[in-house]
């Protein structure tokens, strides 16, 4: 029979035999819990009953006894010298007893007794029945005892020799064990003796002598004595050990569960940490102890501030019979610690691996982790090695799950997880696969892109995406050329300020019919860019005329991407020009206007300079390399004014005016702009060529003109005064001007300069941006 779950709340019926003796099966009765509190106290059910009435029962060695149990669930007896499973229907072994069924009575119909057919003085102690199936035994609740001496006169004392463990108490217990109630009894020492007084020193036929711990620690040993007949008599000696009274901890070695294969050696280690000279009793509880299968080995380390106990269970030869739970307890008699673990035997080795979730497993690109789990059980622990398609993953793992770290699109791929037991000849594989999704990013986000756009031109608008999975499309939208609030995060990197996106709320699909520029085409197909299958969607505006704010947006099952595109429609080319009034060449004594016109969204700051020849060679004569971060180290700054806007007018003009054009006003003159949002610096150049009445005469040669005082020329504040420089020349006819747009350092010429004959080493131009 084996107990069913549940516990007490049981369910079966009453079944009788031959109309008298029930079954011995869980009984229909259901347990119920009283509102009062705790274990004991919450039980509420009828106890069993024993035809013995009195707590005491004395009967004579050699006598028989016979004991029966009464109960309204299934009983059991347990006994002084009891085996762990009692002799039932009729067997018989020596000092144990029988337990046999017996008539029940409606009240109580389950009936259980006990049968001792000669009794011994070692079989003194207390004979308890209880409910079998109930696991709380509380006496009057679900237990009945009585306690029964064997008076043998020639035994009077029953217990064995043993070790005293005397510590920290007030007082203890000297189990010296009697089968005759009622003896005068005295406690001996090897220098003194205790005589009960019924205050400080107790006797109690069931328990033994009470005595005051101080009283014992400078006992070596003690025995009880007692006169009977004449005759004196004396107990097994306790051996007097002086300890420590405090358990710290307990631990049970292996820590986890232990796997073991049939035949193999079982070694359980058991150790608790005590209070210095402490004494422990050990425990243990498992399947082969009724078979007496293992030794148990004592181990005692005292250290310094403690001492270590340790009690070791060795079973050679394991079979499957030793698999189950193993218990270990330690007890000094006030604290009782208790350890567990499993024991698991094996028939033989074995491989066992299968997916724990999914074969398919997906993780996103930036993951800071991911696990690819498998559900192995095997023994003895079997050698393995990951590969990633079919390549060895180095580094430690584990051959339950391999973890990857920031994972990135090349982290996807097929896993293989490779086990084998060589000696047992064994091998499995398992494979999973991993999908890396990559959320949709649009590339031209990398490069800044033209945001000015001549009107009337024809524009094309391209957005080029990758993403895993694909991006499902890609979607326009446009919305007019107004303000609105744009969000960051605190203390943004540079991606994130490139990225941001205004927040607007009026977005709306590009389509042929809705556009605020007409529509040429929209188009959107898959292209094998840089070993990649990339997603293009192109715009193509057929006339701009109307600026506006253009994005596209692609998304994926992981993520979306978006690029935002200020279209800025601009009658300036490039937004950033200079013209020369009345003509490029003007006369000598014609007043001159060079008017630098910048588009207002795009640039500010706009600044003239004109370059001085006499600093643009080095100590050595050679020509410097010039860009538009350094002119303002070569050029003298010059005064301007900022005409008025007429109304409508999206631009600035910065107007250099001189009067009186002579030929020392002739050289390379500068407008220098600021960038509105990345604060990069532009240069445009015009050469200024003046026309005199020599100057149109000959155009083979260079002609040095006569020099002639220059008018003034209005002072920037905040600069040193300059003067024109001298004696330059005027470009001999058919020489070239350059006007260098200068946006990026793509844009360097060699021949800013007019051409001038080859014995001239003029300075190089390159008038890039700068920050």
């Amino acid at each position: 029979m084996s107990m069913l779950p549940g516990g007490p709340a049981l369910g079966r019926d009453l079944h009788l035999i031959d109309g008298h003796h029930p079954v011995d099966s869980p009984p229909s009765a259901t347990l119920t819990l009283s509102p009062s509190p705790g274990p004991v106290s919450g039980y509420s059910m009828t106890p069993p009953t024993l035809d013995i009435t009195e707590e005491t029962h004395v009967i004579d060695s050699s006598d028989s006894l016979s004991i029966s149990c009464r109960g309204q669930h299934p009983l059991e007896w347990t006994w002084p010298g009891a085996q762990e499973v009692p002799a039932t229907g009729g067997k018989d072994s020596e000092d144990t007893g029988i337990v046999q069924d017996c008539e029940g009575t409606d009240a109580r119909p389950y009936c259980k007794v006990l049968l001792l057919r000669e009794a011994h003085a070692n079989d003194t102690g207390s004979y308890q029945c209880y409910y079998k199936y109930i696991k709380a035994r509380i006496e009057g609740t679900t237990a009945a005892s009585a306690y029964v001496f064997v008076r043998d006169l020639e035994q009077p004392f029953i217990n064995k020799p043993d070790t005293l463990l005397v510590n920290r108490k007030d007082s203890m217990w000297v189990p010296c064990l009697v089968s005759i109630p009622g003896l005068n009894v005295t406690l001996r020492s090897q220098s003194s003796v205790l005589r009960p007084d019924g205050q400080e020193v107790v006797w109690d036929d069931r328990r033994g002598m009470r005595v005051p711990t101080l009283l014992l620690r400078d006992a070596l040993y003690l025995q009880c004595e007692t006169t009977w007949g004449g005759q004196t008599f004396l107990s097994n000696p306790f051996l007097v050990h002086i300890t420590g009274n405090e358990l710290y901890d307990i631990q049970l070695f292996p820590k986890k569960s232990l796997e073991l294969l049939v035949g193999e050696k079982l070694v359980l280690n058991c150790t608790v940490w005590a209070e210095f000279n402490s004494g422990v009793t050990f425990d243990w509880d498992y399947p082969g102890k009724q078979a007496e299968r293992g030794t148990w080995v004592p181990e005692r380390r005292s250290q310094q501030t403690h001492t270590e106990l340790s009690s070791i269970l060795t079973i050679h030869n394991v079979s499957q019979h030793d698999l189950g739970p193993y218990v270990c307890e330690a007890n000094n008699g006030i604290q009782r610690f208790r350890e567990s673990t499993e024991v698991i035997v094996h028939e033989k080795p074995f491989i066992s691996v299968e997916w724990l979730k999914d074969p398919v497993l997906e993780a996103t690109a930036g993951d800071e982790l991911v696990k690819l789990p498998v559900k192995l059980a095997a023994y003895p622990p079997p050698e393995f090695q990951w590969y990633k398609d079919r390549k060895a993953v180095s580094g430690r793992h584990s051959p339950h799950a391999l973890v990857l770290k920031d994972v990135t699109e090349a982290s996807a791929g097929i896993y293989t997880l490779s086990l084998w037991n060589s000696a047992a000849g064994l091998r499995r594989n398992i494979s999973l696969e991993l999908v890396v999704n990559v959320p949709p990013h649009i590339h031209e986000k990398e490069a800044s892109s033209p945001s000015t756009y001549s009107r009337h031109s024809r524009q094309a608008l391209t957005c080029t995406a990758y993403g895993v999975p694909p991006p499902l499309s890609v979607q326009w939208h446009w919305r007019p050329w107004t303000p609105c609030k744009t969000f960051t995060q605190r203390s943004p990197s540079r991606r994130q300020q490139r990225d941001r996106m205004p927040q607007c709320q009026d977005w709306r699909e590009v389509t042929v019919q809705d556009a605020v520029n007409p529509i040429e085409s929209l188009d959107t197909w898959t292209e094998f860019v840089e070993g990649k299958n990339k997603t293009v969607s192109k715009l193509v505006i057929q006339d701009a005329n109307v600026s506006a704010m253009y994005k596209c947006v692609v998304f994926n099952k992981v993520g979306q991407d978006e690029r935002l595109i200020y279209f800025y429609v601009t009658t300036i080319p490039d937004g950033f020009s200079i013209e020369s009034e009345p003509s490029e060449e003007p006369l000598e004594g014609q007043a001159v206007r060079l008017s630098c016109r910048a588009d207002n969204y795009t640039y500010e700051n706009l600044r003239w300079y004109r370059l001085n020849l006499s600093t643009l060679h080095d100590a050595h004569g050679n020509p410097l390399l010039l860009d538009c971060k350094n002119v303002h180290l070569f050029a003298t700054p010059l005064a301007a004014s900022l005409e008025e806007a007429e109304p409508g007018v999206r631009h600035t003009t910065l107007s250099l005016t001189i009067p009186h054009v002579v030929p020392e006003h002739e050289g390379d003159y500068v407008c220098e702009v600021q960038d509105r949002r990345s604060h990069d610096k532009h240069c445009h150049k015009k050469y200024l060529s003046v026309q005199g009445e020599v100057g149109r005469a000959g155009r083979g040669g260079l002609t040095v003109l006569p020099k002639e005082p220059l008018p003034p020329v209005q002072q920037v504040p905040g600069q040193s005064i300059h003067q024109w420089e001298s004696a330059r020349t005027s470009p001999p006819p058919g020489a070239q001007t350059l006007s260098l747009l200068s946006a990026s350092a793509q844009s360097v010429s060699p021949s800013a300069l007019w051409r001038a004959p080859s014995q001239c080493r003029l300075p190089r131009l390159r008038f890039g941006h700068s920050t």
